[in-house]
């Protein structure tokens, strides 16, 4: 089974004329813990569709699990224990060197973990341009580690209804809300111009924030609009780009090359996402003229992590059921 990378920390290259060298950076990413929920999008039905008319929705998802580890792309090679070996090098002036050691061997171990919030709250809008036409947006917020996190989407929705049926296509850009703890290694390797002495040094980070990066989301609905039915069954399935973090590390790298102090920040960006597929399915009822509820359940697949060994992960899926209230002005 193909699987689509979740994390995105790969090779920058910046090179440029410092003290008469070419520096140039490689970001592993080694380990990440995340929180953030699967999916944070409201379902929308095509339904007695009137242009002008303006639908908030406030709306609860419940999530059934916690924490999934799981291996992603981007960690550097390890040595035989399966750790990376730095090289640690004193020298006499009391600056100390870190270098990559003998690392020859792929990572076979989890190097994230997603925690997901036990709660989703969220507020959305629609309005109506057309009968086929309306735009979407909203705020979600969701609470984890102790930490307040804060997202939303913007997007157009597309309708059509049909006697028994109506359809409606959502896209745009979304705000996923999460925190991280990341710990990554940088490798710096100094090339002097009129040299061939290359050297490289290894540094090490550990970032802590929080932030909501930019993604995408497209999806459909179907459902049913069946006068005389008390409930209206629908299913929704979406494709939900989620990024949890992007970043350059904080911290500034200082090496001594041995015949000048070059001192270098880290250029390069570590950056984490991943590709949901949502499913919800559900039913739908009135309850008044311009009020309606819609109750269903969430499961959030994520084709693009792998097990431990490094096969495929079908089953890598959350639960939640939802409930949202369309209050129609």
């Amino acid at each position: 089974m193909k699987t689509i990378p979740v994390v995105g920390a790969g090779i920058v290259l910046s090179a440029f004329l410092l003290s008469g060298c070419v520096v140039s950076e490689q970001v592993y990413l080694q380990d990440a813990t995340i929180t953030a929920p699967t999916g944070h999008l409201p379902v929308r039905v095509a339904q007695d569709v009137e242009p002008g008319k303006l639908t908030i929705s406030p709306s609860l998802t419940v999530s059934s699990r916690t924490t999934t580890d799981a291996r992603v792309p981007g960690h550097s090679k390890v040595g035989p224990s399966g750790a990376y070996v730095v090289d640690t090098v004193f020298n006499s002036n009391g600056t100390v060197e870190l270098h990559p050691g003998t690392n020859a061997y792929p990572y076979t171990g989890t190097n994230l973990h997603w925690k997901t919030p036990s709660i989703n709250a969220m507020l959305s809008m629609d309005y109506t341009l057309s009968k086929s036409v309306a735009l979407e947006g909203g705020l979600c917020y969701a609470s984890g580690e102790g930490v307040d996190l804060w997202g939303g989407h913007i997007g157009l929705g597309l309708m059509s209804e049909g006697e028994v049926l109506g359809m409606r296509i959502s896209t745009g850009f979304q705000w996923t809300p999460a925190s991280y703890d990341v710990n990554t290694a940088v490798e710096t390797t100094i090339q002097p111009l009129f040299s061939s002495a290359t050297k490289v040094y290894t540094t090490l980070y550990n970032d802590v924030g929080s932030g909501s990066p930019f993604g995408w989301y497209a999806g459909m609905t179907l459902n049913t609009r069946v006068h005389g039915w008390w409930a209206q069954p629908f299913v929704n399935i979406t494709l939900s780009k989620e990024r949890f973090f992007s970043y350059e590390p904080s911290h500034l790298v200082i090496v001594r090359t041995g015949w000048t102090t070059v001192t270098s920040s880290a250029n390069s960006t570590a950056e984490a996402s991943a590709v949901l597929v949502l499913l919800s399915p559900g039913i739908s009822f009135s309850v008044g003229p311009a009020q309606r509820v819609l109750i269903g359940a969430r499961w959030a697949f994520a084709p693009d992590m792998v097990n431990q060994d490094g096969s495929a992960m079908p089953t890598r899926m959350w639960f939640a059921p939802f409930i949202q209230i369309d209050l129609g002005l």
